[in-house]
């Protein structure tokens, strides 16, 4: 299992590198880097995740990795004197180590045997990289995205412990499209994807957060097994939550949204705010546990308007 560069260092190792280098705090969105900056620094992220992602020539942003705690980056365009060849940004706030190259390497030079462990963390983005690409040849999108969100969970279970029955609550809080965006899939597939997942007992979902329930069922999922065996497990051990009503209301607008309606047309059939609207399919995702706006369609056939609360 990947531990971080900074966990990977020793105790002296880790004075000596802070010793070079000068704490940073960055905000949710913010920069760390930009793409073709020139490359006068390396950072060490000490809490908080945040994302890579390159450009391409049609301004289209594509997402290439997640890094989090302990992970180094921009580490290749500073020993290879080269320009930065991608941006990260900040997934949520994170706290860091800004050393400047010329202590890096210095620190480098002082502590050969570190060397070999940048080498390693180099050749092995490289190979995930690779093993990405293969994916996409052979396995379908519900088996991608079970496996990235394996890879999340066991990197977020590092940082913060399982709950008691098990579950991981992942850390990285990435967007259906940033999902889609690293996995080379459309929104609506990954959409679809996290429903047939959540389905299989495998994961919850809710307002911008996915928790893992099953790991060992992912792992069988993403490498095409099958998960009946740990669906049945979680089914079998796990309470069913309590259902959530929807107000009259609060189902008018759903379903319009889920008939493919917009906003701005929902807010003009009801006679409403678009800010009534928004809050209503806010209320919505979180009662329901949707993620998407593509989920309300598969979710409103389980319940009858006379479900609905007043």
């Amino acid at each position: 299992m990947e531990q971080g560069f900074w966990h990977a260092l020793d105790e002296a190792e880790r004075h000596a590198l802070r010793a070079a280098a000068r704490p940073r705090q960055f905000a949710e969105r913010a920069p760390l880097v930009y793409q073709g900056d020139q490359s006068d620094h390396v950072i060490i992220i000490e809490r908080g995740w945040a994302k890579v992602t390159s450009s391409t020539e049609d301004g289209h942003e594509v997402v290439l990795a997640v890094r989090g705690p302990g992970d180094l980056l921009a580490e290749s365009a500073v020993l290879g004197g080269r320009t930065r060849s991608a941006t990260v940004t900040a997934l949520s706030p994170v706290r860091a180590l800004v050393v400047p190259a010329g202590r890096f390497t210095g620190f480098l030079d002082e502590h050969p045997q570190v060397w070999k462990l940048v080498s390693g963390t180099f050749v092995q983005r490289i190979e995930d990289a690779d093993r990405r690409l293969q994916e996409h040849v052979i396995r379908r999108a519900p088996q991608r995205l079970a496996g990235l969100l394996a890879h999340l969970a066991e990197r977020s279970a590092q940082h913060v412990p399982p709950a008691p029955d098990g579950s991981i609550a992942i850390g990285p809080p990435l967007s259906q499209g940033e999902l889609g965006s690293w996995m080379d899939a459309s929104r609506e597939t990954v959409a679809r994807s996290l429903n047939s997942l959540r389905r299989a007992g495998l994961i919850r979902t809710g307002w911008r957060t996915i928790t893992v329930v099953d790991l060992p069922g992912l792992r069988a999922m993403a490498a095409g097994q099958p998960t009946s065996e740990p669906r049945a497990q979680y089914e079998s051990s796990q309470p069913l939550p309590p259902p959530h009503q929807l107000s009259n209301a609060e189902w008018r607008v759903a379903k319009l949204a889920a008939e493919g309606l917009t906003n701005r047309q929902i807010a003009v059939r009801l006679s409403i705010t678009m800010s009534t609207v928004e809050q209503h399919l806010t209320r919505v995702y979180r009662k329901l546990n949707l993620t998407s706006r593509a989920e309300i369609s598969s979710a409103l056939p389980s319940l009858e308007p006379g479900e609905a609360s007043p």
